[in-house]
Protein backbone atom coordinates (compact mmCIF):
# COMPACT_ATOMS: atom_id res chain seq x y z
CA UNK A 1 0.00 0.00 0.00
CA UNK A 2 1.15 3.51 -0.81
CA UNK A 3 -1.26 5.07 1.87
CA UNK A 4 -1.09 3.64 5.20
CA UNK A 5 -4.07 6.02 5.95
CA UNK A 6 -5.87 9.03 4.57
CA UNK A 7 -7.88 11.08 7.62
CA UNK A 8 -11.38 12.39 4.99
CA UNK A 9 -12.94 14.96 5.25
CA UNK A 10 -14.94 17.57 3.58
CA UNK A 11 -13.97 21.77 2.99
CA UNK A 12 -16.03 24.66 3.67
CA UNK A 13 -15.20 27.35 1.55
CA UNK A 14 -12.17 29.14 2.46
CA UNK A 15 -12.51 31.90 5.41
CA UNK A 16 -10.27 34.57 6.45
CA UNK A 17 -7.92 32.77 8.98
CA UNK A 18 -6.72 29.31 7.10
CA UNK A 19 -5.30 27.87 10.66
CA UNK A 20 -9.05 28.48 11.77
CA UNK A 21 -10.35 26.86 8.57
CA UNK A 22 -8.14 23.74 9.44
CA UNK A 23 -8.86 23.32 12.84
CA UNK A 24 -12.64 24.18 13.31
CA UNK A 25 -14.51 24.51 9.98
CA UNK A 26 -14.22 21.31 8.44
CA UNK A 27 -17.19 19.51 7.14
CA UNK A 28 -18.71 15.78 6.88
CA UNK A 29 -17.78 14.44 3.69
CA UNK A 30 -19.85 15.25 1.05
CA UNK A 31 -21.20 18.34 2.47
CA UNK A 32 -18.32 20.81 1.46
CA UNK A 33 -16.95 21.59 -1.76
CA UNK A 34 -13.92 19.33 -1.99
CA UNK A 35 -14.56 16.97 -5.27
CA UNK A 36 -14.17 13.49 -2.82
CA UNK A 37 -15.81 10.99 -5.18
CA UNK A 38 -13.22 11.95 -7.70
CA UNK A 39 -10.72 11.59 -4.94
CA UNK A 40 -11.72 8.39 -3.91
CA UNK A 41 -12.22 6.94 -7.61
CA UNK A 42 -8.17 8.00 -8.42
CA UNK A 43 -7.05 6.56 -5.34
CA UNK A 44 -9.36 3.22 -6.15
CA UNK A 45 -7.79 3.15 -9.43
CA UNK A 46 -3.84 3.20 -8.13
CA UNK A 47 -4.67 0.60 -5.67
CA UNK A 48 -3.61 2.79 -3.26
CA UNK A 49 -5.19 0.59 -0.49
CA UNK A 50 -4.64 1.83 3.56
CA UNK A 51 -7.12 2.98 5.43
CA UNK A 52 -9.55 5.63 5.12
CA UNK A 53 -10.49 7.70 8.88
CA UNK A 54 -12.98 10.17 8.99
CA UNK A 55 -11.57 13.41 11.22
CA UNK A 56 -14.00 16.05 11.25
CA UNK A 57 -12.11 18.80 13.00
CA UNK A 58 -15.60 21.16 13.52
CA UNK A 59 -16.20 23.70 16.16
CA UNK A 60 -20.19 23.13 15.30
CA UNK A 61 -19.93 19.39 15.26
CA UNK A 62 -18.11 19.63 18.76
CA UNK A 63 -20.83 20.35 20.26
CA UNK A 64 -23.37 17.77 19.63
CA UNK A 65 -23.95 14.62 21.46
CA UNK A 66 -21.35 11.96 20.54
CA UNK A 67 -24.22 9.77 19.75
CA UNK A 68 -25.50 12.62 16.82
CA UNK A 69 -21.99 13.45 15.78
CA UNK A 70 -21.08 9.41 15.21
CA UNK A 71 -24.28 8.69 13.46
CA UNK A 72 -23.82 11.87 11.39
CA UNK A 73 -20.47 10.53 10.03
CA UNK A 74 -21.75 7.12 9.71
CA UNK A 75 -24.63 8.69 7.50
CA UNK A 76 -22.40 10.85 5.93
CA UNK A 77 -19.33 7.55 4.98
CA UNK A 78 -22.50 5.76 4.09
CA UNK A 79 -23.32 8.81 1.46
CA UNK A 80 -20.01 9.14 -0.08
CA UNK A 81 -19.00 4.74 0.11
CA UNK A 82 -22.16 3.41 -0.14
Amino acid sequence: NLLACVQFDDALPAGADAYVDTMHRRALPGTGELPLREFLAVCDEACLGGVLSLEVLSEALRRLDVDLYVEALVRAAATMLG
